[in-house]
């Protein structure tokens, strides 16, 4: 048996993210291999995921948002940036203020939060992919020396190659985050060449964001659209910590319906929620022939979204998760995990361990050792010691199969 951290941005973490198994999972068949793999967040996201997470329990599913609990923040996607005035400065070039036709990210976050840590690496490679056309301003409200005491001790020396500050007195985190509402690390504001706030949101979801918005073409409306349907959920999530068993029904459809509306608002952004969709379709709503139904259209939007679609195929196979075996549907799982691998590029060890369990479940253990080898290889964070006891279990079984 072996563990793995939670994937969902603590998701969140947003996400941000997230999914849970049932208290009840138990009922029906389980494979030999039992074994608790919640996904840690990934440097190559989704996933990351969206504010919304699934918290599971023998009283059902609950949304979990990392909004604060004002009902209408005062600040979202479309409106002016804040005044950014900032005095400590730990690495790159100060900025004394944000510049007409200059798009900004800031991203704030805290050496002690293991999320924020693992967006470290990414934000580095999004500020070398859009370099002269971006810049990422990480901002935390530790000392300068606490942070470069950090970043010099730990595993992300050298990985985190983008301007750097401090804000000790807490002021623009009281400009940005509380007029927001947002109450969880990390999260990044995106600010557009005009100085409007364009998005809010987990930094591993700004590779979904940035190509639109350094070309000019982002939909700043639907991005406040998307931050006004979270609060809703946001909304229903209190409504179901304190609702009755014979109440959640609607609040779950309620539920359901938003994150539809979310996945429609922008696919590339929030597709995120047609698989938190599905989930709570076929556990807390119990219909899970329709959000079968559901998932080929789901599988078309999420294509491209490599994130999403090993969610997806987790769902699926997770061995301690909602479904039991004789509700799985191991080709689903197959054609979901195969393309992410593909999107890629067979170097993500989260998502190979995904594809490697689909191969397990379906019978083939040499094709389940061979990828788990190559998950071994490209595991990252947290997860290492889990992968390497599944390559363990698997190993085990084919050397005992082939005896």
């Amino acid at each position: 048996m072996y563990a793995r951290t939670p994937r969902c941005s603590e998701i969140l973490c947003i996400i941000c993210r997230f999914y849970c198994a049932l208290c009840s999972a138990g009922a029906g068949t389980r494979t030999p291999l039992q074994a608790v793999r919640a996904r840690a967040q990934p440097l190559r996201p989704i996933i990351a995921r969206m504010r919304s997470a699934f918290l599971v329990c023998a009283g059902g599913l609950v949304l979990a948002p990392a909004l604060a609990a004002q009902d209408t923040p005062a600040l979202a996607p479309g409106d002016p940036a804040p005044a950014f005035a900032i005095a400590h400065w730990v690495q790159g070039e100060p900025v004394a203020a944000f510049e007409a036709g200059k798009i900004y990210v800031l991203d704030f976050w805290a050496t002690w939060r293991a999320p924020c840590k693992d967006s470290v690496p990414r934000l580095s490679e999004l500020q070398a992919e859009y370099a002269g056309k971006l810049t990422i301003i990480g901002v935390t409200d530790e000392k300068p020396e606490a942070v470069a005491r950090f970043l010099g001790a730990t595993e992300l020396q050298g990985k985190a190659v983008y301007t750097l500050a401090c804000d000790p007195d807490r002021s623009i985190h009281g400009a940005y985050l509380t007029p927001a509402g947002q109450t969880t690390l990390p999260v990044s504001f995106a600010i557009g060449a005009d100085g409007k706030l364009q998005w809010i949101g987990h930094p591993l979801n700004l590779h979904k964001v940035l190509p639109d918005l350094v070309a000019g073409t982002w939909d700043a409306a639907a991005a406040r659209t998307g931050f006004e349907l979270e609060r809703q959920l946001t909304l229903l999530n209190r409504k179901l910590a304190g609702a009755r068993p014979e109440e959640r029904q609607a609040l779950f459809e309620q539920a359901a319906s938003l994150m539809e509306q979310l996945a429609q608002t922008n696919p590339k952004v929030y597709g995120q929620y047609l698989v938190e969709k599905f989930k709570l379709t076929a556990v807390a709503l119990g219909r899970l022939k329709e959000a079968y139904a559901q998932a080929e259209p789901m599988l078309k939007t999420l294509w491209d979204d490599a994130d999403a679609l090993n969610e997806f195929a987790w769902f699926i196979v997770d061995p301690e998760g909602a479904l039991p075996d004789s509700d799985r549907d191991l080709d689903l799982a197959m054609k979901a995990a195969a393309r992410a691998c593909e999107l890629s590029r067979n170097e993500d060890g989260n998502i190979l361990d995904t594809l490697a369990r689909v191969h397990y479940l379906k019978g083939d253990l040499k094709k389940a050792v061979e990828l788990q080898e190559k998950a071994v290889e490209h595991a990252v964070g947290a997860n290492v010691e889990a992968i390497r006891k599944a390559l363990e279990a698997y190993r085990k079984e084919l050397a005992a199969a082939q005896a």
